[in-house]
């Protein structure tokens, strides 16, 4: 099912509605449009519902389970990032929030960091190449802009902070493409289509820039990348350009 909630669309708060007024919101909403079972389910569970979230290009899809997990009274809803931004935004959010410091629990289990994959109309990816020092993680290897966050920050903040002060960009509504988690972190990958010169771009942290084919990416050994990215890249060139991009 299809629904455009508007500014005031109540959001799914980590499995659990966190308040009477999110469920009453919408159950109104689900009765407009699908009077009967669903929100005869609403009330039974009391608004206590499992959720899940997907965000797969230019739409994001939230969807409400019971205990059960399936059954025709769950609910998906689906908003176009063109023709519903509001839902749009608000879904990718709660994404955010429910894997970074919305709950403290699920935080506190591992850090975070957020990057972004730059690529051009030729289909290359942008990275840089490493500081060679010591007393820095995985020196001297290719890696992908972003970094860690500061204080407070949701991981689209800091993304946009980190390519300002990486590479003076500036980064209004960054994409985000995936989420990963690593034995070590959960990393927020952004992605933008954008033809840099990297001849004329200023860059304030590495050694420099460098444009990478996929079939560079391919043949370049998994410890010549930083952080794990070579299957990031693998995996954006197989879902985002098509694995046919030489």
């Amino acid at each position: 099912m299809d629904y455009d909630l508007g500014e005031e669309a109540a959001q799914a708060h980590n499995q659990v509605w966190a308040a009477d007024t999110a469920y009453v919101r919408l159950a109104r909403q689900v009765h407009k449009r699908c009077p009967g079972k669903e929100l005869h389910h609403l009330r039974r569970y009391g608004g206590i519902m499992y959720s899940n979230i997907t965000v797969l290009d230019d739409d994001a899809f939230i969807a409400f389970y019971d205990s059960r997990g399936v059954g025709e009274d769950n609910i998906t809803l689906q908003f176009n990032r063109s023709s519903h931004p509001a839902g749009y935004d608000r879904v990718v959010k709660e994404f955010e929030r429910m894997w970074s410091g919305g709950d403290d629990a699920l935080a506190a289990l591992k850090p975070w960091g957020t990057s972004m994959i730059f690529y051009d109309s030729q289909g290359r990816v942008l990275m840089y190449l490493r500081d060679d020092k010591k007393e820095i993680k995985c020196p001297n290897r290719w890696d992908l802009l972003g970094g860690h966050p500061e204080a407070d920050e949701t991981p689209t903040q800091c993304i946009a902070r980190e390519l300002q002060e990486e590479l003076e960009y500036s980064a209004a509504q960054p994409h985000l493409f995936s989420i990963y988690s690593f034995d070590d972190r959960t990393e927020y990958t952004y992605c933008a289509e954008e033809n840099i010169d990297v001849a004329k771009t200023v860059l304030h942290e590495g050694q420099y820039l460098k444009w990478f084919t996929k079939q560079e990416i391919d043949d370049l050994p998994d410890d010549s990348f930083a952080f794990g990215f070579k299957k990031v890249l693998t995996e954006f060139y197989r879902l985002h350009l098509g694995s046919s991009t030489d």
